[in-house]
């Protein structure tokens, strides 16, 4: 150890011990010590930091541990120069460093000391200023440690959520908290355009770092919407999934060019298809862990209920089940993720029906989902929307004619996807039998025809115009849906899985010349 360095770990020793006796030292000699730790402080520890030195370790350590108590105890012209000092250290020190992590211990215990109260004192302006500084710099702290130090950006993270913990409401500090938001959509990802992501450190941190993140966002007073878009962002991320795949297509288009004069093939369809992950980025019990953060949120008051439904409709409209239903599951190696997507939609329609507003719940939703029913969604999520529809829908429905004239045109061709889709998928690993996976999807369906007699009498209509060959169906299944057989198979089928719900009968009967008309023009094509 180089001599200066010696002399200075032991005057840090002697510095350490005088200050447990500050009581009884004389105010003269006090001073020295002061004078030591600020030019500790502003030059030994700047200079190592912008030199690249190992500052001496668990020494510089124990000196930034003891500033807390000290803060405490000095005169009020001292107070301010040992802030100014350290908080340059702060900011100056490398992000990843032990000596960052002892900063932020000795800003939590300035800023949350034990007793659980926020010691922020708005008569010391001084102070509260530099407190002020230290929170404004975590954000920025988070997003350049990105995700290669997680145990800094748990720090990070750990004192943020006891800062949101122990906010007082009103108060400058709560502003200040809340503002940090602004900063943070950076963290877990910004738009570049409508339809690219630049996701940011979140999505790739651990799964307990990234539920550390989410339940800070409980405690900001009023969560805007941009911030819950990043999230969203996130929510729906497909990055991985989307790499692998670019990178397997890029090899097997090598592949192809480098045999191309060769009879052997080197990937097969199968192989191709099997090695290609699908699935989403974040794992689904932290998928569902936010849903239900951003619930309890809401329920406090901290977000508005128009950003809250459009976060959940987004999600449920935008979520990509894996794997799709025209794929059957024998070709691909993975599992579906219809399990998790079912259990957000459950969630959802939970909390929708516990709303207390049902009227302006579907007033807010009825023509959005309906529009994006229109646009021939996948069935999963045309499934989703139609569960929240009926969840703040009434009897007789609350629909309105646009609605049902809409409904009435695309209900039909996605019901002829559920069951030509569904009887293909012998080896879905979700555990449902095909009558009861068919029956999910019809049920959203039923009780709206159940709710709307004009509904369901539309929908035949338009059923025995598509066996007629009078209507058309760009099916998601296209090897099913433009074929006639397999579209009146499916059709018969449809009216056998109505017939089958004892409620639905009643209204089929009522029904009797639509079904007819349809039952009709299957004859006449068997003929």
């Amino acid at each position: 150890v180089p001599e200066d360095d010696r002399y200075f770990i032991l005057n840090v020793i002697i510095t350490e011990i005088f200050l447990c006796l500050s009581d009884w030292i004389h105010p003269a000699l006090l001073e020295k010590f002061l004078e030591f730790i600020e030019s500790a402080l502003s030059n030994k520890i700047s200079s190592c930091t912008q030199s690249g030195k190992a500052f001496p370790g668990k020494h510089s350590l124990s000196l930034i541990s003891s500033l807390p108590k000290l803060i405490m105890q000095v005169a009020v012209d001292w107070k301010p120069r040992i802030l100014k000092a350290f908080t340059d250290v702060f900011k100056n020190c490398n992000p990843e460093s032990s000596l960052k992590l002892a900063c932020l211990s000795a800003i939590e215990e300035m800023l949350v000391p034990k007793q659980g109260w926020l010691h922020l004192d708005t008569s010391d302006p001084g102070m509260l200023n530099y407190q002020i500084t230290w929170i404004r710099e975590l954000s920025s702290l988070l997003i350049v440690l990105g995700d290669k130090h997680p145990i800094s950006s748990e720090a990070v993270l750990r004192l943020q959520l006891r800062l949101g913990q122990h906010a007082m409401l009103n108060s400058t500090f709560s502003q200040e908290y809340n503002n940090m938001q602004y900063s943070l959509r950076e963290f877990y990802g910004t738009y570049i355009d409508e339809s690219r992501v630049c996701y940011g450190p979140f999505m790739r941190l651990t799964k307990d770092v990234q539920e550390l993140s989410v339940c800070c966002l409980y405690y900001f007073p009023s969560l805007d919407f941009p911030l819950l878009q990043s999230l969203l962002s996130c929510c729906l991320c497909e990055y991985r999934t989307l790499v692998v795949q670019i990178l397997w297509n890029m090899i097997c288009k090598w592949a192809a060019l480098t045999y191309a004069s060769s009879d052997e093939m080197l990937f097969d369809d199968e192989t191709r298809t099997r090695h290609i992950s699908y699935g989403h980025d974040l794992e689904p019990s932290l998928l569902l862990r936010i849903i239900e953060i951003l619930h309890s949120a809401y329920r406090a008051g901290r977000i508005q209920i128009a950003d809250h439904i459009s976060f959940l409709l987004t999600l449920l409209s935008r979520y990509n089940v894996y794997p799709e239903k025209n794929v059957p599951m024998k070709e691909i190696n993975c599992s579906s993720t219809f399990g998790t997507f079912k259990s957000i939609t459950g969630f959802v329609c939970s909390w929708l029906s516990q709303i207390g507003d049902d009227s302006l719940a579907f007033q807010m939703l009825e023509e959005v989902v309906v529009d994006q029913i229109f646009l021939k969604a996948p069935v999963d999520n045309i499934c989703a929307l139609l569960r929240m529809l009926i969840t703040v829908d009434t009897i007789p429905t609350r629909l309105s004619e646009r609605s049902i004239m809409t409904l009435a045109n695309s209900l039909p061709e996605y019901l002829i996807n559920v069951v030509s889709c569904i009887a293909e998928d012998h080896n879905d690993s979700t555990g449902f039998t095909v009558t009861d996976k068919r029956r999910y999807y019809l049920l959203p369906c039923l009780f709206l025809f159940y709710r709307s007699d004009k509904l369901l009498s539309l929908v035949l209509n338009v059923m025995g115009s598509l066996v007629g060959g009078y209507g058309s169906s760009n099916s998601a299944c296209p090897q099913y849906a433009t074929e006639q057989p397999s579209r009146i198979s499916a059709i018969v089928s449809i009216l056998l899985l109505m017939h089958a719900e004892s409620k639905m009968q009643q209204r089929l009967l009522l029904n009797k010349e639509e079904i007819d008309r349809v039952l009709q023009n299957i004859l006449v094509l068997q003929v």
